[in-house]
């Protein structure tokens, strides 16, 4: 991120109700004077676009926060490679809740720190203070203090995003996959 570049963040996912997004809209609108410049793509499609439109609408944040549909392969990849964060704070719905969240490991594969949520697999797909920050979406102020530090400190920013990275190739990449593939196979024969 460029000095005077805006500030990208990022979310893929299948708009639902339960992923955050509109709580991370309101925080945004709370805090819009305090925060550096700043564009949201999200990225998916699903029941919550239209009232994430709405939200978005009324809090006047059209020209920063893009609701860009569904995306093929290559978008993905470049809209992942140049974000600055990562956002799904997503949260329990009912009997509905985030699996292991493999849109966070995605994410740090490209050095991109998430906001999660704190239920769920979440965090253990982003280790809270570690990898990314991990709240509970439905508390107002620990969601926008999470979001204003994730978007403000751009050192801890960083740090977080290489450390995420570093996770992902030491836990997910393709060879430490394997090893621990063949030591489960292993561990059963």
């Amino acid at each position: 991120n460029g000095v005077g570049a805006p500030l990208k963040l990022f979310s893929l996912c299948r708009l639902e109700a339960r992923k955050g997004l509109a709580q991370t809209i309101t925080a945004l609108a709370k805090m819009k004077a305090t925060l550096p410049n700043f564009t949201w793509q999200i990225a998916g499609s699903g029941p919550e676009t239209d009232n994430l439109r709405a939200i978005i609408n009324t809090h006047g944040l059209e020209a920063q926060v893009l609701l860009i549909g569904q995306v093929d392969s290559e978008t993905k990849t470049r809209l992942l490679s140049e974000a600055d964060l990562f956002i799904m704070p997503s949260y329990r719905l009912g009997n509905s809740l985030e699996g292991f969240g493999i849109s966070y490991i995605e994410a740090a594969r490209f050095g991109v720190p998430a906001l999660a949520g704190n239920s769920g697999g979440a965090p253990e797909a982003v280790l809270n203070g570690e990898t990314g920050w991990c709240v509970d979406t439905l508390n107002a102020g620990e969601l926008g203090a999470a979001l204003y530090e994730a978007m403000t400190d751009t050192q801890q920013r960083q740090l977080l995003g290489r450390q995420a990275q570093a996770r992902y190739l030491a836990e997910f990449s393709g060879p430490s996959m394997l090893d621990r593939f063949i030591e489960v196979c292993d561990l059963n024969s």
